[in-house]
């Protein structure tokens, strides 16, 4: 009989792997370039679903935002395609005509996520009410290299201000002034517990070093 961990790992190993498996038909090399929008819009209307189930909610989250991650590279390979064979405005409407509604689909499905994707966003200017200007430059800087979609990486950043050295960063917004400037980049938090061993062992640490390397750059 196997132990209970043994059953943990073989279930995540099953998840990544239908991750993999269900991520290729959004990979960037288009085998069948006329009809791809029109393909991918089938499987991300007939198979979410389907692929939800086979997944734990962490590998769907990230599929979700890989095939967002996908679909802007496809764009890019397709937009070479035409370009390389001088096609129509006529067949490049046609290649293009699905687009819109599948980047629609996949927007949906991000918003039914725990992440949020920030596209071509720029950072407020500084509010002295919430912290002092080095504290800001601090959160632009783990915003930008540290957050990768994650809500939860936006509350620890909150923790970590309010934490490292209060002195030198100082932070005065509270939690709830903190949610209301996160609007700015269109991004909801509802929870802002800490994951307190996680972030014990693996989140503080890593802001640390980003902290470390945003203080190497201004020096």
């Amino acid at each position: 009989m196997k132990h209970h961990n043994d059953l943990i790992n073989g279930d995540h190993l099953y998840h990544k792997q239908q991750y993999k498996s269900h991520l290729k038909a959004f990979l960037p090399s288009i085998r069948n370039k006329d009809n791809i929008y029109k393909e991918l819009l089938d499987t991300v209307l007939k198979n979410n679903e389907f692929v939800a189930f086979l997944m734990s909610d962490y590998y769907f989250e990230k599929y979700i935002i890989q095939i967002n991650d996908n679909f802007k590279k496809i764009e890019e390979e397709l937009i070479k395609y035409i370009s390389d064979n001088n096609f129509s405005d006529e067949t490049k409407n046609y290649f293009f005509h699905h687009k819109p509604f599948l980047e629609k689909r996949i927007r949906e499905l991000l918003s039914q996520t725990n992440s949020t994707i920030n596209i071509n966003f720029e950072h407020p200017k500084h509010d002295p009410n919430l912290w002092n200007e080095k504290c800001f430059e601090l959160f632009k800087y783990l915003f930008d290299n540290y957050y990768n979609g994650s809500k939860r990486q936006l509350t620890n950043i909150w923790y970590y201000l309010k934490e490292y050295n209060s002195q030198q960063y100082i932070l005065k917004a509270t939690k709830e002034k903190y949610k209301e400037f996160i609007m700015n980049y269109n991004v909801k938090i509802t929870n802002t517990d800490k994951a307190f061993d996680k972030y014990k062992e693996k989140d503080y640490p890593t802001m640390n070093e980003h902290r470390q390397n945003f203080e190497d750059n201004i020096k």
